[in-house]
């Protein structure tokens, strides 16, 4: 197992030098002039003084060739320092990581909330499938499908705070707070994976490897729990992995509405305002996140089953063998 995760950590070493990259590069070729446009947004003016964008551009290095600044910006980085904000003046490091703290408490408890539904309403309907609920379950998921997540997010706030008054419209800092942003993100983001679970324990609740498991006597619950569900889950496991990703850094809607302080809405904001550092500090995060979750999948699976970290082909659906 140690074998097989220093494999997978050595293969991300160019994964990560290219998020450097695309993160560095990220305002590069758009069009204006950063210094002008950051420096015209926090004077709140269309021409700040000359004087004033040449020394910005000076402090941003965008006075040197884009080989010189990238290298000093990847030297920086590899010693923890990002910056500091051209809007606020604030250090990158410590506004990107109080963002990313927010985005990994709103996305562990959107995705704690989506496990449950994917096993609860899956499992249950591939397990009785055909039935009203299976049918019910299907039908939920279709309609949860077609429905973006502003609207989910309106309609949670028009129920739940402005008629019911139960909830804040929005904020940090409170469980109640988190709890529409997290019924939002789950709700949006569970439909596909309910149905591909449905589907994924379906095919391995119809295959031979099971029939050897009834046949030792094996009550229904043990063989579904024990062997069918380790079977359906590698292909979830995975979607999971990329709605993790999605959550930590593609929830901008949702973080935007409900004033939610994470990662994704910073980034908006710092597109906006032209800020070169907060923009590359906030990319650099969100690659890095979306490598670590993909790490995290890749040992999953291998815990799930062995064989993949042995270099082998995983179990097959009818026999159970590789």
């Amino acid at each position: 197992m140690t074998n097989f995760i220093l494999a997978r950590v050595l293969a991300l070493i160019p994964v990560l030098f290219g998020i450097s990259v695309i993160a560095f590069f990220s305002l590069a070729f758009c069009p204006g002039d950063p210094a002008e446009m950051a420096l015209a947004r926090l004077m709140d003016t269309e021409s700040p003084p000359r004087e004033a964008v040449k020394e910005l551009r000076r402090k941003l290095g965008y006075d040197r060739p884009l080989p010189v600044r990238y290298s000093m910006w990847l030297s920086r980085i590899l010693k923890g320092d990002l910056g500091s904000s051209v809007q606020s003046g604030r250090p990158v490091f410590k506004e990107v990581k109080k963002a990313m703290t927010a985005s990994l408490e709103l996305a562990a408890s959107a995705m704690l909330v989506t496990i449950v539904l994917v096993l609860g309403l899956g499992v249950l309907s591939a397990v009785y499938a055909g039935s009203f609920f299976d049918f019910s379950v299907l039908g939920l998921s279709l309609v949860g499908i077609t429905l973006p997540d502003f609207f989910l997010a309106v309609l949670g706030i028009l129920f739940f705070s402005v008629y019911l008054n139960w909830l804040p419209v929005g904020g940090h800092g409170s469980l109640l707070n988190l709890i529409l942003p997290t019924m939002t993100l789950a709700a949006v983001n569970s439909v596909v994976a309910i149905r591909l679970m449905r589907t994924s324990m379906l095919q391995t609740l119809g295959s031979r490897y099971l029939l050897t498991a009834r046949a030792k006597g094996l009550r229904e619950t043990a063989v579904i729990s024990r062997h069918a569900l380790r079977g359906a889950l590698p292909p979830v496991v995975n979607y999971l992995g990329a709605l993790t990703g999605h959550m930590l850094g593609g929830a901008v809607v949702v973080e935007t509405i409900f004033m939610w302080p994470g990662i994704g809405r910073l980034l908006v904001e710092a597109v906006r305002s032209r800020d070169v550092f907060v923009v590359q500090g906030c990319v650099l995060a969100i690659g890095i996140a979306y490598v670590l979750v993909n790490l995290g999948v890749d040992i999953l699976h291998a815990v799930l089953d062995p064989r993949i970290r042995n270099g082998e082909e995983g179990l097959d659906a009818n026999t159970g063998k590789t």
